[in-house]
């Protein structure tokens, strides 16, 4: 006889996992830890709400949800602060400077590259992992990871891989 378990105790089994790649995401955008924890608990509360559509695309969801809550809340910071202060003003430390200028180089991206950066290059997720948690091709996602890497290249002002072959 198969016992159908509740969304309550579904969620409940699956938290620890979901709350630590969510926590992961927060912080590799973020740097702070208290943000993180918010941010992954925001994404995990979202996620409940949602939880009977999200199927096996749950890792997924959260992460890129997560992704989205510390982009928009770094945004809303920003905003608040106004004009955006350069990096070394903000801190003379190296990580916290290169972690606001990745920031800032995330936020101008398209949803679609930002996403597929997010969970290609700081989750460090496998093209077919990254395609199957956001219902695309893994060629969209070689696209999509290709253009965001060229856009922030120019963004920085860094020579393409071609260039530097040559």
């Amino acid at each position: 006889m198969l016992v159908k378990r509740s969304r309550d105790e579904e969620f409940r089994e699956a938290y620890a996992e979901l709350f630590s790649h969510a926590y992961r995401t927060a912080f590799r955008i973020s740097g702070d830890r208290g943000a993180s924890q918010d941010l992954a608990q925001e994404a995990l509360t979202r996620a409940y709400v949602h939880w009977a559509r999200l199927g096996d695309r749950r890792v997924g969801w959260v992460v890129t949800t997560t992704s989205r809550l510390a982009i928009d809340r770094w945004r809303r910071e920003q905003r608040r602060a106004g004009a955006a202060p350069s990096s070394a003003a903000i801190a003379s430390d190296t990580a916290t400077a290169d972690r606001l200028d990745l920031m800032r180089l995330l936020a101008r991206l398209p949803r679609r590259q930002r996403e597929v950066a997010v969970l290609r290059y700081l989750e460090d997720w496998p093209e077919r992992d990254v395609a199957e948690a956001l219902g695309c091709s893994v060629g969209s996602v070689k696209r999509h990871a290709a253009r965001a890497l060229a856009a922030m290249r120019v963004q920085l002002e860094l020579p393409s891989l071609a260039t530097e072959a040559l």
